[in-house]
């Protein structure tokens, strides 16, 4: 009885085996581009959606290649394989390796470009093999856990290159360095951390984002700081920082920014809890005005608007 309940089992199995492969083939026979049309929703988009899609297919398909969709379930086998040389060319390009050796014992062995970039069409050929056209593959965690670090080499590489874009035009304005400092560059320092805050809170982690807020400018100061003063006093001793001279190492515009980021701190320890530990459009807004006070002040006293006094004393 049992060896029959095992057969019976068995030719289940084999007739489901016989099922997923006769819609993959079916799935492999539809085209490419129709293929396509399913994965970027066509058919449930407008007129305008459909051109806005038409006109960045070429960024959407870089970015699905290099990054695994996970959202809704998206999944496309032709674009699964692009992965791993499309993650390889991204991460080659961001850091800008490509002509970096590998040496062993004094002797090289050529550009990493040219051992990896092969591996990574091996990997395409074997997820070919392997994956189906229904469903990711068991190995899909490794792709999510590849995306997420491909995603924050996106977000840094655009921050950059605005960055850059805005200290172009700075430079084609003539805007003082100091401003820029200030205002570009600050904003250039943060505006990966700033998007991804927006995001994560737009999906509906909050508390996430709170953490993450106040625990990102500890870890800068922190150990930045420590470790930078450990290798800079190591070599040359203690540092001594001026308030007078020509150039000055403690500046009237780092002593604004300090008590604004200082009273900021205190302000939300003391309005948080009287709150109820709820972060309201009030304190966000109040947060706001702080931070832009304290670039209109900064921004008067490099244009020596507001009275010459050194505010560190000494």
């Amino acid at each position: 009885m049992r060896h029959l309940l095992m057969e019976e089992e068995e030719r289940e199995e084999n007739k489901i085996e016989n099922e997923i492969k006769d819609m993959d083939f079916e799935e492999s026979e539809e085209s490419l581009l129709d293929n396509l049309k399913h994965y970027f929703d066509w058919d449930q988009k407008s007129k305008l959606g459909r051109a806005i899609l038409i006109i960045t297919s070429p960024l959407l398909l870089i970015e699905h290649a290099t990054i695994h969709w996970a959202k809704d379930g998206k999944y496309m086998k032709q674009i699964y394989v692009l992965h791993p040389p499309a993650i390889t060319l991204f991460i080659f390009f961001t850091l800008d390796c490509w002509t970096s050796e590998i040496i062993i014992n004094g002797n090289t062995l050529g550009y990493w470009i040219y051992w990896v970039f092969p591996i990574s069409f091996l990997l395409s050929l074997v997820i070919f093999l392997t994956a189906s056209y229904r469903a990711p593959p068991k190995y899909n965690p490794i792709f999510i856990a590849l995306g997420g670090i491909v995603s924050a080499m996106w977000i840094d590489f655009f921050a950059n290159e605005l960055v850059s874009c805005l200290g172009t035009l700075g430079k084609l304005f003539n805007i003082s360095d100091a401003v820029m400092g200030l205002t570009i560059m600050a904003w250039g320092n943060s505006l990966s951390d700033l998007i991804t805050d927006i995001l994560i809170s737009y999906r509906g982690y909050p508390a996430m984002v709170t953490s993450v807020v106040y625990s990102s400018p500890i870890t800068h100061i922190l150990i930045g700081l420590g470790i930078s003063f450990i290798i800079k006093t190591s070599k040359e001793g203690p540092i001594i920082l001026t308030t007078k001279g020509r150039y000055p190492d403690l500046t009237n515009t780092l002593w604004i920014n300090f008590m604004f980021l200082l009273f900021g701190l205190i302000l939300t320890l003391i309005v948080v809890p009287i709150t109820g530990f709820r972060f309201n459009r009030f304190l966000g807004v109040l947060l706001l005005l702080i931070y832009l006070s304290s670039i209109a002040l900064s921004l008067l006293d490099l244009f020596h608007v507001l009275p010459q006094t050194i505010f560190w004393i000494f």
